[in-house]
């Protein structure tokens, strides 16, 4: 981690900053998934990132 602080412009956080960090890989309860779901027809609906971490089934009822 000291090795970290040597990068330039690189800051540590503390433990509120971390918590208040949203998005990453899987989403999670306040991550950026929560802008994606699918539409009637099974289209991935949301911005065009969301097609590329969740999928939709081909039949999907309403």
């Amino acid at each position: 981690m000291r090795k970290l602080t040597l990068i330039s412009g690189v800051t540590i956080l503390n433990s509120k900053q971390q918590k208040d960090i949203l998005g990453g890989k899987g989403g999670g309860p306040d991550g950026e998934v929560m802008a994606c779901g699918c539409d009637c027809a099974g289209n991935v609906t949301g911005p065009a990132y969301c097609s590329f971490i969740m999928s939709c089934p081909q039949v999907y009822t309403c």
